[in-house]
């Protein structure tokens, strides 16, 4: 498991990572391996030694990318 996908887990709600879970057929970490994948300079930018970001920012930002809207505007 890459430290990128664990540190996400950890930080996100898990009715969240739930949701997206039973939507995909995988498992919580799963998703979030999926996720850092396509959005890997989003993780590390989140990761950053230097970076403060709400909860609230993090979940706008990761509902969003899972969306794959175009027109979404992210927060970190």
């Amino acid at each position: 498991m890459d430290n990128l996908e664990r540190q996400l887990h950890n930080v996100l709600p898990n009715s969240i990572l739930e949701h997206y879970a039973d939507q995909q057929k995988l498992t919580t970490i799963g998703v979030c391996g999926v996720f850092v994948l396509d959005n890997k300079e989003w993780a590390e930018r989140l990761f950053n030694d230097n970076s403060l970001f709400s909860q609230n920012d993090i979940i706008h930002d990761f509902m969003g990318l899972m969306l794959k809207d175009e027109h979404f505007l992210s927060r970190i």
